[in-house]
């Protein structure tokens, strides 16, 4: 039957200051110590995640802005031409009512 080797309270130690990132005295740290540590860095991991999360969410939405600003930025061009289409149909539009005016006189000296 094999042995399982547990890691030693010093290298769990060495093992917890590596994650955590801190250089937090456990050496003598009893076993609710650790499991309390442990505990810690695992809530403050589940909060980092979140804000992640978070953060990758703000930048989605900012980065949806950034581009609803440059299409909008672009509408001026086509607003201008479309007055200007619009000012081309409305002379045409006032040339064939004239036309049509005009016409109407016609027929009706007939």
């Amino acid at each position: 039957m094999a042995t399982v080797d547990y890691p030693s309270k010093e290298q769990q130690a060495d093992t917890l200051e590596l994650e955590i990132g801190l250089e937090i005295p456990v050496l003598k740290a009893s076993d609710n110590e650790l499991a309390s540590l442990r505990s810690a860095y695992e809530a403050a991991s589940a909060i980092r995640d979140e804000l992640q999360d978070k953060l990758r969410t703000a930048v989605e939405y900012s980065n949806e802005q950034a581009r609803q600003i440059e299409e909008i930025k672009d509408k001026p061009s086509e607003v201008a031409e479309l007055k200007a289409l619009l000012g081309k149909i409305t002379e045409r539009n006032n040339v064939l009512n004239t036309k049509l005016q005009e016409r109407d006189i016609e027929i009706q000296d007939l």
